[in-house]
């Protein structure tokens, strides 16, 4: 967990930070979805357990196990990146809106364990505040 916050995590949210003080408009968001297939042996989202989402592949990954939930979810994910690479905003018609990144309230796009799409406060911001005040 610890070594997440410092590598992954933190700096994610520090370049957030910087770009969205330069005027860049910046999205974070939080994959906590796990695929049905993974259950119960992973009970968190493992690193990178996202990318069969990203790129609509469930099927490649898990096969016949991949479920209605689990495809709602690709769908939702892949449509909302699929937004990103082609306008740099990964909001459009039929999907949830996305917030660009405030650094007042650090909210981020969820990707829930229940395969809810929404956003919310950083379940992680204390953690990451505490390795923030390390840095400064």
């Amino acid at each position: 967990v610890v070594a997440a916050d410092l590598n992954l995590h933190e700096p994610a949210r520090f370049v957030a930070r910087q770009l969205t003080r330069r005027g860049v408009s910046t999205w974070l968001y939080r994959f906590d979805y796990v695929a049905h297939p993974l259950y119960p042996q992973e009970l968190r989202a493992p690193h990178a357990s996202e990318i069969p989402f990203l790129f609509n592949q469930l099927d490649a990954r898990y096969g016949r196990a991949t479920t209605d939930r689990d495809r709602e979810v690709a769908r939702s994910f892949h449509t909302y990146i699929l937004n990103f690479a082609r306008s740099g905003n990964p909001n459009t018609d039929g999907v949830a809106a996305w917030p660009a990144f405030n650094p007042a309230t650090y909210d981020v796009m969820m990707f829930g364990r229940d395969g809810s799409v929404r956003i919310k406060p950083d379940p992680l911001r204390e953690r990451i505040a505490l390795v923030e005040s390390l840095y400064e």
